[in-house]
C-alpha cells in the first residue's frame, strides 16, 4: 500500500478537473465548430446567415426582445449552437444550431449575424474552457495557431498535422484530497494510461507498483 505520508505530499485537486488523453497530429471528426466564449465573434451587418432555414432556434420558449449580449450570452451557453442571428430593429434572437456552419450571408437590412472566430489561447486555456463547460468531454487544440474547439463528444479523429485532440472522457470528480485518490480511482477504472498532469511521475514510480499488486485499500494507505 501507499505510505500514509504520501498524502501530505500531495497536491489538493480543484473542481471540474478531468484527464486528457492526447491524440497527436490529429482532430475530432465530430467538433463542429463551438469555440471558448472567451474567442469573441466576427460580426457580419446588413444580414443573416446563409441556410439558416431549419437549422435555428430562440433560446426562449417564444419571442421575447433582446439585446445582443442576451443573445450572445445564450449562444455561449447552448452546447450546439455555433453561430447566432441578431436582429437590432425588433430584438430578435436566432442560435444557429444543428450542426450548421456559417459561411455566407443572405442580405437583409433588419439582421446582423455573429460567427465565432479562430482563437489565439494556450492550450491550457482550451482545456480550462472545456472543464468549465457542463458539455464538454475533449478538445482540439492546435499549436500552430493557438486555436481550440470545444467537443461534446469525441470518438473517431481525422489526420492533420496542425492539430491535436484531447479526449477527456473520464471526468474526475471534484472533492479529490490527494492525486493519489485520482490515481486510485483511475485504477479501478481500468485505465492503462494515466495523464501525467493527473497522477504526476514520481506518484506513479512510488505508488503505482503497490496499487497494482491489491485493490484492496480497506483504509490501510
Amino acid at each position: 500500500m501507499c505510505p500514509t505520508f504520501l498524502r501530505a505530499q500531495t497536491p489538493a485537486r480543484g473542481p471540474n478537473v478531468r484527464q486528457a488523453y492526447v491524440h497527436s497530429g490529429q482532430y475530432c471528426a465530430q467538433r463542429g465548430s463551438k469555440r471558448p466564449s472567451t474567442c469573441g465573434y466576427q460580426t457580419k451587418s446588413g444580414g443573416y446567415c446563409a441556410g439558416r432555414t431549419g437549422k435555428t432556434r430562440r433560446p426562449w420558449a417564444s419571442y421575447r426582445r433582446s439585446s445582443q449580449s442576451e443573445c450572445k450570452q445564450a449562444c455561449d451557453a447552448a452546447e450546439d449552437c455555433n453561430a447566432f442571428d441578431w436582429s437590432p430593429h425588433h430584438g430578435d434572437c436566432a442560435l444557429i444550431v444543428g450542426g450548421h456552419t456559417c459561411t455566407a450571408t443572405t442580405p437583409h437590412s433588419e439582421w446582423n449575424s455573429y460567427w465565432p472566430v479562430p482563437c489565439s489561447i494556450s492550450r491550457q486555456a482550451c482545456q480550462d474552457a472545456c472543464n468549465s463547460a457542463g458539455f464538454c468531454s475533449a478538445f482540439d487544440w492546435s499549436p500552430h495557431h493557438n486555436d481550440c474547439f470545444l467537443i461534446k463528444q469525441c470518438s473517431s479523429t481525422t489526420a492533420h498535422g496542425e492539430w491535436n485532440s484531447y479526449w477527456s472522457n473520464v471526468p474526475i470528480r471534484a472533492a479529490y484530497t490527494s492525486i493519489y485518490e485520482a490515481c486510485e480511482e483511475a485504477y479501478f477504472s481500468n485505465l492503462a494510461t494515466l495523464d501525467p498532469l493527473v497522477c504526476q511521475t514520481w506518484l506513479q514510480s512510488l505508488c503505482w507498483k503497490s496499487v497494482s499488486r491489491s485493490r484492496d485499500f480497506g483504509g490501510a494507505v
